[in-house]
């Protein structure tokens, strides 16, 4: 009720009653004594109280506020809002106030205190939200308050500005990963098998450049035609599989987690693709309903929003020929998968143990850094 008032007529502070009061006791006196200054004091009063009625909202009129972009951050990260308040006015903009209302989740409301404006200028104002939780958050209530000129009636005006900031989880620092260095040593092996059949047999049909020949170049790589069009030999480079070089990282989602359970997953899975992406793994994350996310920052972005849901439709794993990291609670999959998994929570017995289990309770950067059952 009182925001209403505020916003549609105005509301006077504690001092404007009491100049008013002290008004009318000046003419109440007056009409008694017939003292001509009693008169002349009681109508300066009353005319200083009318007239902060009328300039309380008329000072916000040439008040334009702004949102300025605000970049994602990471979980535990501090975010920083500006917003920008143009004065439109050729008259200085006094005695101000912003309050901005972030989501409940964020923060509580936010007001700053503005001396002045001077005239087309514009004032930025910042402040800072302490991030715990992922997500996208929306909201576009903005507040400008005006006591001008002396203080004595507050007139206000709310404005909608659309507003969207992007939490990205958590992402963990790993000195260490054994989980995914015993993937990359077993797949660095098979890698090399494979480059050395293929480059030996050198079937028809793989090659992807040519260049130069250099001392040492098996013969039967050399492209004779290509070698006699520019007078020197030319060898031929093949097309290598990067199927056993690949690492996919996947999240079961088609299941009923428990709430602490999965964001402590969705931490665990982002920190694995920077770790093996600093390795310089090919690597790729896999949702279902998503389908493989190949870029780091749609992997960011698709984490800070995603959620378990459980849906009637049979769970189809990635493609991974060994390469998969499965992370889930979900006991019944762990036999399903070719690759490592990571579970959450207690987990007695397993009939493949080559995985992580994860405890809640304890740290979880020191549990990814652990090696894993075998």
């Amino acid at each position: 009720m009182i925001s209403w008032m505020e916003s549609s007529f105005g509301i006077p502070s504690y001092a404007w009653w009491v100049l008013l009061l002290l008004a009318l006791c000046f003419l109440g006196a007056a009409s008694n004594t017939m003292a001509g200054w009693l008169y002349l004091i009681s109508s300066f009063i009353l005319s200083l109280l009318f007239l902060s009625v009328l300039q309380a909202r008329r000072a916000l009129v040439g008040l334009r506020p702004i949102r300025f972009y605000a970049s994602p951050v990471h979980a535990g990260d501090i975010l920083t809002i500006a917003i920008g308040i143009q004065n439109n006015q050729s008259t200085p903009a006094r005695l101000l106030e912003v309050h901005d209302f972030p989501v409940k989740q964020l923060s509580d409301p936010v007001k700053s205190s503005i001396k002045s404006i001077d005239p087309y200028s514009q004032f930025l104002w910042k402040y800072n939200i302490s991030t715990f939780k992922r997500g996208i958050y929306h909201w576009s209530k903005l507040k400008l308050r005006c006591a001008f000129p002396l203080g004595l009636f507050w007139g206000s005006r709310t404005e909608k500005i659309d507003f969207q900031v992007m939490i990205y989880p958590q992402v963990l620092q790993l000195s260490q990963c054994p989980i995914v260095d015993l993937l990359s040593c077993s797949n660095r092996q098979n890698s090399q098998l494979f480059k050395q059949s293929l480059y030996h047999k050198a079937p028809e049909g793989i090659t992807r450049n040519l260049r130069t020949y250099r001392f040492g170049d098996p013969t039967r790589l050399i492209h004779w035609r290509s070698s006699a069009r520019f007078s020197q030999f030319k060898i031929r480079e093949l097309e290598s599989s990067s199927s056993n070089q690949n690492l996919i990282i996947g999240l079961d989602t088609n299941f009923s987690w428990q709430k602490e359970h999965f964001e402590q997953a969705i931490v665990a899975a982002v920190s694995l693709y920077k770790y093996a992406q600093n390795k310089q793994w090919e690597v790729n994350f896999w949702l279902n309903g998503f389908g493989v996310l190949r870029s780091y920052q749609m992997v960011l972005e698709t984490l800070a929003t995603v959620e378990a849901k459980p849906t009637s439709s049979n769970l189809e794993f990635p493609q991974s020929n060994g390469n998969l990291i499965w992370l889930t609670q979900n006991r019944s999959t762990l036999s399903r998968i070719s690759g490592k998994w990571i579970f959450f929570g207690p987990l007695e017995s397993s009939a493949r143990l080559d995985g992580l289990v994860i405890d809640c309770q304890q740290p979880l950067t020191k549990q990814l850094q652990s090696n894993p059952i075998n």
